[in-house]
């Protein structure tokens, strides 16, 4: 699979900031799980709040702990997610 635009830069950031190579290949292989995720939805465009919401929906009814999706969600894709979901 060709790399996603910017996941490249993204895994040079984790190297440079000494990420361990476990957590680097962690978050890269959750933003990629992500992107899929969009695409079969056939959803385009600039990401919404609302895509990252439904993504992490489908994780929980997958019988996935909170704690289990939110250790590999990398920084970046925090931010998509409004505070109040990640209190429950």
């Amino acid at each position: 699979m060709e790399k996603l635009d910017g996941l490249k830069s993204y895994e040079s950031y984790l190297e440079l900031t000494n990420f361990s190579v476990c957590t680097q290949k962690m978050y890269l292989r959750t933003i990629t799980n992500f992107y899929e995720w969009r695409l079969e939805q056939c959803k385009s465009g600039k990401l919404k709040q609302e895509d990252a919401q439904q993504y992490l929906l489908m994780r929980v009814k997958s019988g996935k702990s909170w704690l289990r999706i939110l250790i590999k969600l990398p920084p970046p894709m925090l931010k998509l997610f409004d505070p109040l979901i990640l209190t429950v």
